[in-house]
């Protein structure tokens, strides 16, 4: 612990190098601006959470859906961050609950990534179950630890009255491999942990952890709201 008015600093390394995490965030591009098309708040929550590990010492790696024709498929990000973009699907914003049916398609595309290779990753990080189950499916037995975040809860849904079409038996089916395969769970709400706890109960609760949002606009920031050169106006953040 430091004395008081310095913050405590967290250093990721594995000996010489930085550990390697790969978030995959598939749904939502961590580098689009806020509030465009169909995006909402998930992917600032990534980059956030990216930025954090990278300043940490950590080697980011994300990986997203190609939501758009003119993005690069492979851009480095300063000096320990990077983004993939997967091809799944058509090159523009689906719904997010749609994005499931291109999961073949997106793990094909990540076969393709040597950046992807077991050798290469320490850590993996999964948001929503799309994320999770690609991630289940890409490193099944591969022994790197998988941290899977919560998001859009299949059975929470339901119970709120939505329609069964909408969450499909594909989502439902996946969802519960993905929640009762990976390493770690994380909510970041205790209401959330408690529908969790209380609508899976295939669940280990060892398993499970609550990590709130954060609110520390030292290490939180707001981003801009244009898209316009967004990349490069952000990329001394992760430097």
């Amino acid at each position: 612990m430091r004395g008081q008015g310095h913050q405590e600093t967290l250093l990721i390394t594995r000996g010489y190098r930085p550990v390697r995490i790969v978030i995959f965030t598939l749904t939502d591009d961590p580098f689009e601006a806020p509030g465009i098309g169909g995006h909402g708040g998930s992917h600032v929550v990534m980059f956030d959470m990216g930025r954090h590990f990278v300043r940490a010492g950590a080697h980011v790696v994300f990986v997203t859906r190609r939501d758009r024709y003119g993005l690069n498929e492979h851009e480095n990000i300063g000096v320990n961050c990077e983004i993939i973009r997967l091809k799944g699907g058509p090159a523009s914003e689906v719904p997010y609950y749609d994005c499931g049916a291109y999961i073949d398609e997106l793990i094909e595309s990540a076969k393709t990534f040597p950046e992807l290779g077991v050798e290469k990753i320490d850590r993996l990080v999964s948001y929503n179950w799309i994320s999770g189950e690609c991630v289940r499916r890409l490193y099944m037995n591969s022994g790197i630890p998988h941290i899977h975040c919560v998001l859009a809860l299949g059975r929470v849904r339901l119970a709120n009255g939505e329609s069964q079409k909408k969450v499909s038996s594909f989502w439902q089916e996946c969802e519960l491999k993905v929640l009762t395969s990976a390493d770690q769970i994380v909510t970041c709400s205790q209401n959330e942990l408690a529908e969790l706890t209380n609508l899976y109960p295939e669940i280990d609760p060892n398993r499970l952890r609550c990590i709130p949002l954060g609110v520390n606009t030292d290490v939180f920031g707001i981003r801009p709201l244009s898209s316009d050169h967004y990349l490069r106006r952000t990329t001394a953040r992760f430097a």
